[in-house]
């Protein structure tokens, strides 16, 4: 593991939002998700808690919003990150 900084104990999308917002992140050149598909599941379960339908309602899964309307809004979730993500990265926005 050399020069890898496992960090462990995330469990839900805010989770991996605080700890990258976290402080400890100097020096550091680059940051490895190393599973984008566990990242997106805990976008998908943060958006159905707290997203509401477009008519107001709550939903139970992505596929309550609507034909690929779940999917919009998981993207807007990461999108919402992009600059904690690019603002540890620095200038080249080089993140992972």
């Amino acid at each position: 593991m050399g020069n890898l900084r496992p960090v462990s104990g995330i469990e839900s999308w805010m989770d991996l939002r605080e700890t990258l917002q976290a402080d400890g992140w100097d020096g550091i050149a680059t940051i490895a998700i190393d599973s984008l598909t566990k990242a997106e599941e805990l976008a998908a379960a943060h958006t159905v808690v707290t997203v509401p339908h477009e008519k107001g309602h709550r939903v139970r899964r992505l596929e309550d919003y609507g034909y690929g309307k779940g999917n919009q809004h998981v993207f807007d979730t990461f999108l919402r990150c992009w600059p904690t993500w690019t603002g540890i990265a620095g200038p080249d926005g080089m993140w992972c």
